[in-house]
């Protein structure tokens, strides 16, 4: 399938077959959009829940882990992948 970024207006009024399509590729670029937005979300929310861990609870026990701000980042990236 073939989704153009770009607006072009027709010279002529669309057909009902095109019209439909159209309409399919604005729902999943939006659905799409919602997709993206929402796992980073929750990407930052879990890399917030685990900095607490890594960076309050695991200091309070008495325990430091090494490379705590590695493990943060690679927390957040994959939590970005669905």
């Amino acid at each position: 399938m073939l989704a153009s970024l770009h607006d072009v207006q027709p010279h002529e009024p669309l057909g009902p077959l095109a019209r439909a399509m159209r309409e399919r590729v604005v729902r999943v670029g939006e659905a799409f959009r919602r997709v993206v937005f929402a796992q980073t979300r929750i990407s930052a929310v879990n890399t917030f829940l685990t900095a607490l861990y890594l960076f309050v609870a695991l200091p309070l026990a008495g325990v430091r882990l090494p490379l705590a701000k590695t493990v943060l980042v690679i927390t957040f990236l994959l939590g970005c992948s669905p």
